[in-house]
């Protein structure tokens, strides 16, 4: 068993490429709430137990649904000790790390990427 085991999706966060509409979108058609915003440029939404982030960017997904638009996926652990040990877990298995471990105003961070080039986090909160 690996070393490190994630113990749930915590979050997604979309690129979208006019936050207002992405907001109104998820919150009038599919009644996500607000918990918060962070400047103009990301907001975060409650989805269920999870949470569901939009950023805006000047590469969102296409139209036409061939284009995820993904920016990461996110996992939770429970301590700044884990975020580190995740990341160096992750060296040691020579997983590409683009940034991190590090802090931030909210907790520490590390971020990464998967054999396809997609990016995820491991993170924690400030307690």
């Amino acid at each position: 068993m690996p070393a490190f085991k994630p113990k749930n999706l915590n979050h997604l966060t979309l690129r979208v490429k006019d936050i207002a509409a992405a907001q109104a979108f998820y919150t009038d058609v599919l009644g996500m709430t607000v918990n918060r915003r962070l400047g103009s440029t990301m907001t975060f939404l409650q989805c269920g137990d999870s949470e569901f982030v939009i950023v805006k960017s000047e590469n969102p997904g296409k139209s036409d649904g061939k284009g995820a638009g993904i920016d990461h996926f996110g996992f939770k652990v429970n301590s700044t000790a884990e975020v580190d040990e995740a990341a160096e877990y992750l060296r040691d298995q020579h997983v590409t790390i683009l940034a991190g471990p590090a802090d931030r105003s909210d907790g520490r961070f590390v971020f990464f990427v998967d054999p396809d080039g997609n990016m995820l986090e491991i993170y924690c909160t400030k307690s």
